[in-house]
């Protein structure tokens, strides 16, 4: 979930910014705690990204490409603020994630989810990347899907894929 707020304060909320730095703070200082150097490494790179800096990790952290991940997202519409940046409803990432990373019923109920989206609209790169959505819910392989989504389509399932891989985070 930390990918998905990220990019949602970052692109579509930045009124909540300095309530998300507090809580990466928080993290952060818990990962220094109990001597999690990669995890603080991690929260550490986040705050950068969320003071408008550039931020990476070595080639081969577990956490490099979701910090790459991160910042390809907020690139793709820039850092405007505008609600209109994303032509589908922002909580689709955090939702699928969690539905890939769920029960059977979850997964069933994100399904009916994205099938109700899918009869609502008319874009057809949309309706792609919902298919997609769909049978990754019962596929075990995700890297064989969505090959064929351009644009905001392809990063959104690249941004569902890593947080799946990341455990959510």
């Amino acid at each position: 979930m930390i990918v998905a707020i990220t990019i949602t304060v970052m692109k579509e909320m930045p009124e909540k910014r300095m309530e998300w730095c507090k809580e990466i703070n928080g993290a952060l200082r818990k990962a220094q705690v109990i001597n999690r150097s990669q995890e603080a490494e991690f929260f550490t790179a986040i705050l950068a990204i969320l003071d408008n800096q550039s931020a990476s990790l070595p080639v081969g952290h577990p956490y490099a490409i979701v910090i790459d991940s991160i910042q390809a997202s907020i690139a793709i519409s820039g850092l405007d603020g505008k609600k209109d940046a994303l032509p589908f409803d922002v909580e689709l990432i955090p939702r699928s994630i969690a539905a890939l990373l769920g029960d059977a019923q979850k997964k069933m109920e994100h399904a009916q989810y994205l099938a109700k989206l899918a009869a609502q609209t008319t874009d057809e790169a949309l309706k792609a990347l919902l298919l997609v959505i769909q049978m990754a819910l019962f596929s075990k392989d995700l890297s064989q899907l969505g090959r064929d989504l351009l644009g905001i389509y392809q990063q959104t399932w690249k941004d569902i894929v890593v947080g799946v891989e990341s455990g959510g985070c």
